[in-house]
């Protein structure tokens, strides 16, 4: 059965409008008594207000973690300045900077073993990517569309988790992405790539 229906969510919408529209004037034609149009327009008011409630959501994350990096960046920045001052104080010792956990841990890394785990989840309209950096500064993330050879470089992150919300190469064609990390220290890839995980995006 061909594809009627798209799949980009604000197509979707337009879809579903003028589905309940067009069809209540071409009830009477079509046979169709108001028991059946009502049906309907409650089916396709259902999908409206689910899609209406991904987008509302995607919006306040995108939202509440734009203003929790700035925070973080600001909070970071100030506590790193006052720490810097405690320790050039005359009274402070590693005993105080250990009871007060301002003295950095030192992680070892196997720069030829090392190896990230990541995990994506699918969400509407974008991809949420999890990883680890086990002592790592961060990650570079790559991705290609299943079935080709060549990664594309998305970009460095220093935290979990990031985004993919790029658009689809083809408007309303499904693309299976997949994706990858390295660690990085010191600006280099060390170790091994993760293990690729793949995902089916509609947009």
């Amino acid at each position: 059965m061909a594809n009627f229906i798209p799949s980009p969510d604000g197509e979707v919408v337009n879809w579903l409008n003028n589905f309940k529209a067009k069809l209540s004037l071409r009830a009477t034609v079509l046979g169709l008594d108001t028991t059946q149009v009502d049906a309907q327009k409650v089916v396709c008011d259902n999908l409206l207000a689910a899609i209406g409630t991904a987008i509302a959501s995607k919006t306040t994350y995108d939202s509440e973690m734009a203003n929790k990096k700035q925070v973080s960046s600001d909070s970071i920045k100030s506590l790193r300045s006052f720490i810097k001052n405690i320790k050039t104080n005359a009274a402070y010792t590693d005993a105080i900077g250990n009871e007060l956990g301002i003295i950095a841990s030192t992680t070892s890394i196997n720069n030829a073993s090392y190896k990230s785990v990541l995990k994506a989840d699918l969400h509407p309209g974008y991809i949420l990517l999890k990883f680890t950096k086990k002592g790592a500064e961060g990650i570079n993330l790559y991705t290609r569309i299943k079935g080709e050879t060549d990664w594309s470089k998305i970009g460095f992150f220093g935290h979990s988790p990031c985004t993919d919300a790029r658009p689809l190469a083809v408007a309303n064609q499904a693309e299976n992405r997949e994706y990858m990390c390295i660690g990085l220290v010191k600006d280099h890839e060390i170790g091994m790539q993760s293990d690729i995980v793949s995902v089916a995006f509609a947009g």
